[in-house]
């Protein structure tokens, strides 16, 4: 018997509090690079990730041993700690 084979591609989108723009210059491409590392690095190959300074687009694959909520809550939970880190 054949095996089924299924891959799921999530457009995960999420802006800045109150959508102030805040992802600006330099910012921007490192926070983007960095969702893109930890997608990857759980499972989950981030095909491409981008956005303006005030919201974020993540196109990725969502792993087959994943929930949808898992990649999601981490990239939510990343992107704050990486702008902070450059506020410092």
């Amino acid at each position: 018997m054949g095996q089924s084979l299924a891959q799921l591609y999530v457009h995960l989108i999420f802006s800045t509090k109150d959508r102030e723009p805040c992802l600006l210059g330099a910012l921007r491409g490192q926070a983007h690079a960095y969702l893109a590392a930890v997608l990857n690095n759980h499972g989950s190959p981030a095909i491409k990730v981008g956005g303006t300074s005030d919201h974020v687009h993540a196109l990725f694959r969502l792993s087959k041993n994943r929930a949808l909520a898992e990649p999601a809550r981490r990239a939510l939970m990343v992107s704050p700690i990486t702008i902070m880190r450059e506020d410092n």
